[in-house]
């Protein structure tokens, strides 16, 4: 029974530091839950479980080797237990199975908790927890592995953490290294990791308790080698000696390092050739490819370089990343693709844009260039209304904005999305739902109207004071700070700044909004509209395949088109489309790059879309219904949902 002995006395020695290591360890889980679910787009929850196990994890091993083994070699217990009557080996042993135990528990404390804290569109079964927890108690078992071998090294552990370190970063970043051949990289890959629900890595998860195995074998070696003199050795106190000798490797450590990381810099993003309209001031490049498309892209260059002139001194910025448009005309017109790339790069077919659509455009590389200068951090969803609809508010023309052209269309499509969604709980506030189900367009309208109406009550200075306040947003020089950020409320952020609660302000903002109905071109754009909502479903054709079918209901007769189409039993004027892509099992930001539409009339009886779909049962379909009309320059949302194929 001296094994047991043995795990009784870590229990008293170590028991309370792992108590409140476990705690400490749950609270930050349950953080980052917290955040990931207050994203603009979420994620899957179960994305905690690898961010855990990339930071976490490798911290709580690293606590614990120092506890359980590093402790009782640099004090001189361990002699105490070499005196008992036991074999040499099991001490070792008991030591490698009480950290593994610990780590272990904790792996499976973070799928509990991810599994908890995941909606309902998640469908976890029992097979992906299953999977998940294998994964992830495998990666535990190599962390804790490598540090129950590093920790009979005394006092040069340090060093080999830093050299391992460095060595892991470097072939990361090599070009010619794929580290998603390496088994315990691919294991934790960003995507299969959580997203992978049927197949079992297995020649990964065999190679990685593999290279845990010899790990492990190495730590024995080194603790039982000629009776354990080297890591005797090893856990005697530090010498100047040795300081010097650290310090010496650490500077070789760092010139390579510095050296490597030249290598992988690249050129930063810039447009070449002739073809290419520039302003130095705020920064701004616009690529034409050919002499006939040069007006269109210096006009382009004016109205932004006008934009963010007016941004930069409302902010007082001294400076702003640069932002790069690009022609693709391979794009379809209504395709803008932006990104952040060394600033700001948007792409699209703008050679025979309109004004409306030079203001998307802007509207678009704003709402990135606000990403860019706030590290990201204005997405989130709370607050994701104000950024979309401040960058439409300066694409517009700020102060000017209120009497823009663009405004009867926006006005109207911010109604259209009003009068499909269910406003008792404050839209500003579920953004992702809005943007999921009604697409950017119709939020960025929504938005929009929100911040003309903040403008009209309050002036423009708590516009741009509200902003500011993102904008210029202080990271936090500590970890306490940093943490007090995350319980900073966009709620009482408003109200501080605003003098008003965003609940009131809402539903006074969607009262001044009805009220604009009545304006001849708001309402000559709603009623060209029908009221119309869309039905989808999977059906099983006499092939065996998998067909997409859907009808349509007028659900009032209040519009133009409506009412022409309810009397006389016709199609509903303009047409209605019908588009579909594979999408995961997650409830992820989806866009529809799939250009392939099912056009057709709108008719009420019977079913109006029937195509052939690729989907296999099991899969998951991300399908939208819309409906195109001249007097709108994108299609309008009928419908929009996930269906399962079975």
């Amino acid at each position: 029974m001296g094994w047991l002995n043995l795990v009784m006395k870590d229990v008293r020695e170590h028991g309370i530091s792992f108590v409140v290591l476990a705690v400490g360890f749950v609270l930050v889980v349950l953080i980052a839950l917290v955040q990931q679910q207050s994203g603009a787009f979420s994620m899957s929850g179960f994305e905690v479980v690898r961010f855990s196990l990339i930071t976490i994890i490798p911290l709580i091993s690293f606590i614990v080797g120092n506890r359980l083994i590093v402790r009782e070699y640099t004090g001189g217990t361990r002699r105490f237990i070499e005196a008992l009557p036991i074999a040499n080996f099991t001490p070792l042993f008991v030591k490698y199975c009480v950290g593994l135990l610990y780590v272990g528990l904790l792996c499976v404390a973070v799928v509990i908790l991810a599994a908890t804290a995941a909606n309902a569109a998640e469908d976890v079964t029992r097979q992906y927890l299953r999977l998940l927890l294998m994964k992830t108690c495998v990666i535990g078992t190599l962390f804790w592995s490598l540090v129950f071998f590093v920790s009979f090294t005394g006092r040069i552990r340090l060093v080999i953490y830093v050299v391992l370190g460095l060595t892991l970063t470097y072939l990361i970043n090599m070009p010619g290294f794929d580290e998603t051949r390496f088994a315990p990289l691919a294991i934790m890959d960003r995507q299969l990791f959580v997203f992978e629900r049927d197949l079992i890595p297995w020649r990964d998860i065999v190679e990685t308790l593999l290279i845990s195995l010899a790990f492990v074998v190495a730590g024995f070696t080194l603790a039982l080698f000629n009776e354990g003199s080297i890591a005797e050795q090893l856990g005697k106190p530090v010498s100047r000696r040795d300081m010097a000798a650290f310090a010496l490797l650490g500077m070789g450590c760092l010139t390579v390092y510095t050296t490597l990381q030249k290598k992988w810099e690249y050129e930063t993003y810039e447009f070449s050739g002739e073809n290419v309209v520039r302003s130095e001031s705020p920064a701004i490049a616009v690529s034409y490819i050919s002499a006939d498309n040069e007006e269109s892209a210096q006009r382009i260059v004016d109205s932004m370089r006008d934009t963010l002139t007016g941004f930069q001194t409302d902010i007082g910025l001294s400076d702003l990343p640069k932002v790069q448009i690009a022609l693709n005309t391979e794009l379809e017109r209504t395709e803008i693709e932006p990104e952040l790339l060394d600033g700001v790069l948007v792409t699209a077919n703008f050679v025979d844009y309109d004004v409306f659509e030079h203001s998307m455009l802007q509207s678009i590389a704003m709402h990135h260039l606000l990403l860019a200068l706030t590290n990201a951090r204005w997405d989130y969803e709370t607050r994701h209304w104000l950024l979309d609809g401040m960058a439409r508010w300066w694409a517009e023309g700020a102060e000017q904005a209120k009497d823009s052209s663009n405004n009867d269309e926006l006005f109207a499509l911010a109604l259209l999305t009003k009068r499909r969604f269910d406003f008792e709980v404050s839209p500003l506030l579920i953004w992702q739902t809005i943007t999921d189900q009604y697409g950017f367009e119709a939020a960025d309208a929504l938005s929009y109207t929100a911040i003309l109406y903040l403008e009209e009550m309050k002036g423009k200075a708590t516009v741009v004071q509200l902003a500011a306040d993102y904008i210029n947003e202080e990271v936090g020089d500590s970890t306490i700070e940093s943490v007090q950020r995350l319980f900073s409320s966009d709620l009482a952020r408003f109200e501080q700044i605003t003098g008003q609660p965003l609940n009131t302000f809402s539903k006074q903002w969607i009262n001044w909004l009805e009220q604009h109905a009545s304006r001849p071109g708001v309402a000559s754009r709603i009623k060209s509209v029908p009221h119309l909502q869309g039905d989808v479903k999977n059906v099983v054709d006499s092939g065996y395949g998998y067909r997409l079918e859907a009808s349509y209901t007028l659900v009032t007769q209040t519009t133009d088109a409506g009412s022409a189409a309810s009397a006389g039993n016709m199609p509903i004027p303009g047409q209605c489309v019908l588009r579909h892509q594979l999408a995961s099992a997650y409830d992820l930001e989806t866009m529809i790059y799939e250009r392939d539409r099912d056009r057709q009339e709108c008719k009420l009886d019977g079913i109006a879309h029937s195509v052939d779909s690729p989907y296999a049962s099991g899969d998951r379909a991300y399908v939208l219904l819309e409906y195109e009309s001249e007097q709108f320059h994108r299609p309008i949302p009928i419908w929009v949902g996930r269906i399962h194929i079975q």
